[in-house]
């Protein structure tokens, strides 16, 4: 997929409240790695709500790809310990392994230094 106005390829990016990742750019740096994590689809699912998917799309994506996935913390309070995982990319593998009763996905668990390289904002970003 490119932008056609500057024949540049469109970057992928995921936003969930003031934060925003890359995912092209996470996408390019788990290339070629095993997944290191797994996850619960049915805690995962709690976030569909907030999620927008394409049915159709949905229908068509391959559960074996990893979702990809970043530890988040309490943005209330900077330097708190972990808070719990999220997401970034896989939200329609997710929504198709809670129609097919699959019970956990492969995943990329992202490290705090490569979560920090791909997100574009919210947080601490300096």
């Amino acid at each position: 997929m490119s932008n056609t106005a500057t024949d540049q390829p469109c970057r992928e990016i995921f936003s969930m409240l003031a934060y925003r990742w890359d995912i092209t750019a996470a996408l390019a740096l788990v290339e070629g790695r095993e997944p290191n994590a797994s996850i619960g689809v049915t805690d995962a699912a709690r976030w569909l709500p907030l999620i927008v998917i394409d049915q159709g799309h949905a229908a068509t994506v391959d559960l074996n790809k990893p979702v990809l996935v970043v530890a988040v913390h309490d943005p209330a309070k900077p330097g708190t310990p972990f808070a719990g995982y999220l997401t970034i990319d896989g939200w329609h593998r997710i929504h198709r392994a809670t129609q097919e009763d699959v019970a956990t996905l492969p995943a990329h668990l992202l490290t705090a230094e490569e979560e920090k390289q791909i997100r574009l904002s919210g947080g601490d970003t300096c």
